[in-house]
């Protein structure tokens, strides 16, 4: 009887704990994501590079989001042109309706001569496209 008595109150103690950890990883996350987009200005802050840098992860390879300056498009094709605000506000709507935060997102980082034409843009994201 002790033996059982032990082990369910092990597992309700496990759930408590991830439970804790569930809650201070969601405070954490959204007090981070707070600081996003907090203006409409094309070069990324500190905390919106980071962000990037840790959510294109694999896509990005060596290119380092700190300081640069980001287009984000929106349209069926692309073709829209939105602000920084614009994009992290959708970014927070598609958390809020429990979707992947950039599972359709498309980066697209600029070599010099793209750079140049599309008006020094170091890298593109396009917002919810299948590219």
């Amino acid at each position: 009887m002790r033996r059982r008595y032990a082990s369910i109150l092990g597992d309700i103690m496990k759930i408590y704990f991830i439970i804790l950890l569930l809650l201070i990883y969601n405070k954490t996350y959204s007090q981070d994501f707070n600081l996003l987009g907090l203006d409409s200005n094309l070069v990324l802050t500190k905390y919106e590079s980071d962000y990037f840098n840790n959510s294109f992860q694999k896509e990005r390879k060596s290119f380092d989001f700190t300081n640069k300056k980001i287009g984000f498009f929106t349209g069926t094709e692309g073709q829209h042109l939105i602000t920084k605000r614009d994009y992290f506000d959708s970014i927070k709507d598609r958390l809020d309706r429990q979707y992947d935060n950039l599972s359709y997102d498309q980066l697209v980082i600029l070599n010099e001569a793209e750079k140049i034409k599309s008006g020094g843009f170091d890298a593109v994201i396009f917002l919810g496209l299948n590219l």
